[in-house]
């Protein structure tokens, strides 16, 4: 009788070939690590409205270690690191997002002050003191208007543009350079507290000339911004270009 040579291995119940041999440990994706790495990064990162970028990259890196650890047949694991990853960083891209175009809502609308000196140049009386308080256009006269327009000019020429957006401030305030030291003077002796003043940074012919606001915060224009108090262009030196002296005006 002829002995089956195979016989001893089905004997050994190793004949249903890998269905017996040993499983590969778990080991936690690294990807879902990651993903909740810079997710948890985006938390802090969305208070100076950069949090959009590791909010996306964690998410995208949850979406791809999810997608891996359900190919790998049990291989890998992190499958709630990935989920909580993903959940973090779309929420807090989406409110770094919105954090960002508030921001940019603000500058756009503090870039506004910029037609003030546009108006002046164009000899839009009316569009200069549409932007001014009751007791600022009490104050002044329209041949101070255009006297202000043309000594601007002399310094700076024209104006080319005025910040349209965060970026745009940004971006304006870095050129400015000498001219900020005005700054300190203006709130410390001219215009203290309370009365609020801001740098506007302008573009013109022969540079970006800083033009200092002074707001009203008891009257606003037609778009629900204070009206200004008073405006000053500083000159390359730091020297201010009132429109209204501030000995005299309100």
């Amino acid at each position: 009788m002829t002995q089956n040579p195979y016989a001893h291995v089905e004997e050994s119940g190793l004949d249903g070939g890998y269905d017996q041999l040993p499983m590969t440990p778990e080991r936690t994706s690294i990807l879902a690590i990651a993903s909740l790495a810079f997710s948890i990064l985006a938390i802090p990162a969305c208070c100076i409205v950069v949090g959009v970028v590791p909010g996306l990259i964690g998410a995208f890196l949850g979406i791809l270690a999810l997608v891996m650890i359900s190919k790998s047949n049990g291989r890998l694991g992190g499958r709630g690191l990935a989920i909580t990853g993903v959940i973090i960083g779309l929420l807090f891209s989406a409110f770094s997002t919105f954090v960002l175009l508030g921001f940019n809502y603000g500058g756009r609308m503090f870039g506004q002050y910029g037609e003030v000196a546009a108006a002046a140049e164009q000899g839009d009386i009316q569009g200069v003191r549409s932007m001014l308080s009751r007791s600022a256009n009490g104050a002044l006269t329209d041949e101070r208007i255009g006297e202000w327009s043309q000594e601007i000019n002399l310094v700076w020429g024209s104006v080319v543009q005025y910040p349209k957006g965060l970026l745009d401030l940004g971006t304006g305030w870095m050129e400015l350079g000498p001219q900020m030291n005005a700054m300190n003077t203006v709130q410390m002796s001219v215009y203290p507290p309370p009365d609020t003043v801001a740098p506007l940074p302008i573009i013109f012919d022969n540079g970006t000339a800083m033009l200092i606001v002074v707001m009203d915060q008891n009257e606003v224009m037609a778009s629900n911004w204070p009206t200004l108090k008073n405006v000053g262009l500083a000159e390359p030196d730091g020297t201010l270009i009132w429109l209204i002296d501030p000995a005299q005006g309100p």
